[in-house]
């Protein structure tokens, strides 16, 4: 059994992972539920570190367990992308692309080959501006070539909004 502290709303239980012992975040209110799943430790892959535990000879996720999701074809996605924060408010159900969006456009920088420095803004050496582009859902947006690299990149930013949601872990610069 794992050891743990309550805090208010808020429960941490600390997983042992590579000789090191971690703090999970869990909902004081799933704190019985997981504690009697069983013995919990940390477990390096997806990116992160995710708190597991073996149960009838298979390995389970705390954020599966916490939500009921038995079915591995649906996705618990970490909004915060702490996959060591396992409350409630943190923890949902999402598409694979949703998933794809949380994971890759909005908290990577730009690619080391971007000729702006920012996500979906690049220079067109046809046009001699910058052009703005970006994909969701298999659909390509081809948003318009701007002089100045500020509007394209407040172009990007508005639309990364507008189609990505949640996923884009910033917010829109707002103009003065």
């Amino acid at each position: 059994m794992n050891d743990y502290r309550i805090l208010g709303d808020t429960s941490v239980i600390y997983i042992k992972c590579r000789g090191d012992v971690l703090e999970c975040l869990i909902d004081t209110r799933d704190l019985e539920r997981v504690l009697n799943y069983g013995t919990w430790y940390g477990n390096v892959g997806g990116g992160g570190v995710y708190a597991y535990c073996k149960r009838n000879y298979k390995i389970v996720a705390m954020h599966r367990v916490i939500l009921r999701v038995a079915n591995r074809h649906r996705i618990v996605d970490h909004k915060n992308m702490n996959t060591l924060d396992n409350r409630r408010c943190n923890i949902h159900v999402v598409t694979h692309g949703d998933n794809v969006s949380n994971k890759y456009n909005p908290h990577m920088k730009a690619r080391s080959s971007s000729t702006s420095g920012f996500r979906h803004v690049h220079w067109d050496n046809r046009e001699n501006k910058w052009r703005v582009y970006m994909q969701y859902n298999k659909k390509a947006y081809s948003l318009g070539m701007y002089s100045e690299l500020i509007d394209a990149v407040m172009v990007a930013a508005a639309n990364r909004n507008r189609l990505f949601g949640l996923y884009t872990g910033v917010r829109t610069p707002i103009l003065p």
